[in-house]
């Protein structure tokens, strides 16, 4: 992956919460972002299997498991403080297994979405909404601000 490639992903993470009210304004399909994000979501299965001995498995009841990690998560970066470059591949990860289950079982795609003329690496479902799973990860892990993940999944997935 280039290194400008992994800039835009961290800067889009780090900037996101600056645009939260903003309203989407485009969105460009990106298959190398879906590529990379199938790869960090399985490494996020690895993860959650040898950190905290939780069998992830692609399904929607699985999604309720990654709160307690994402607690765990947020109890070492308030003890610990660890800077975004730790914080960025596990909440990439995180948002990506999210992401993941929700283009299995309801389809959607990887790309660019363009909020205040910045691009954040999102998913736009086949309603034409878009979410930030990247960015909503890392605000969770760092903030605990609520929805926590399960309920922000339910609001994505309209569950």
């Amino acid at each position: 992956m280039s290194k400008f490639y992994s800039l835009s992903i961290f800067v889009a993470l780090t900037l996101w919460p600056l645009f939260v009210s903003a309203q989407s304004t485009g969105f460009e399909v990106d298959e190398k972002l879906e590529a990379n994000a199938r790869k960090w979501a399985g490494e996020f299965i690895t993860f959650a299997k040898g950190q905290y001995d939780i069998d992830l498995d692609w399904s929607h009841t699985s999604i309720k498991y990654l709160d307690d990690i994402v607690d765990s998560l947020h109890k070492t970066y308030v003890d610990e403080h660890p800077g975004d470059e730790e914080l960025v591949p596990i909440s990439r990860a995180l948002g990506s297994y999210v992401a993941e289950v929700y283009r299995i079982l309801h389809g959607g795609e990887w790309g660019w979405v363009e909020i205040s003329e910045a691009q954040f690496p999102g998913i736009k479902a086949e309603s034409g909404a878009t979410f930030l799973p990247f960015a909503k990860a890392l605000d969770r892990i760092k903030t605990r601000k609520d929805p926590d993940i399960w309920e922000y999944y339910g609001i994505i997935s309209d569950y």
